[in-house]
């Protein structure tokens, strides 16, 4: 097991990376990207997402994809690759749209969750 911290700032979130013990029993990889398909996302600055992780990507010779997408006037820069499980990720600077709840749904807040407790 391994953590990977985000961003290197306290508190600004870690990620937790497992390998299996038996990786024959593992489920068989979906190697295409499709950035439709489900995937976990991260935000990050726009530079990060056009220069650092994009250089990483192709230093380390890992397939993306990417893209740029509007909504409403607003661009939002997307990374999409997948890990060596073939978890597909993104990473993108959508922090620049705003949040809208769905219809019906109570606005409740959040709460922090301690994983090492």
């Amino acid at each position: 097991a391994a953590w990977l911290v985000l961003g290197g700032l306290a508190g600004s979130g870690r990620l937790h990376l497992l390998q299996s013990e038996d990786p024959d029993k593992m489920p068989k990889k979906i190697t295409q990207i499709n950035p439709k398909d489900n995937h976990i996302s991260f935000q990050c600055e726009r530079s990060m997402v056009t220069v650092t992780v994009e250089k990483i990507l192709k230093e380390m010779e890992i397939e993306y994809v990417k893209r740029r997408v509007e909504e409403g006037g607003i661009y939002v820069d997307q990374l999409f690759f997948r890990d060596p499980d073939a978890t597909m990720i993104e990473i993108s600077n959508c922090d620049k749209l705003p949040v809208i709840p769905l219809a019906g749904e109570p606005v409740r807040p959040c709460t922090r969750v301690n994983c090492n407790a």
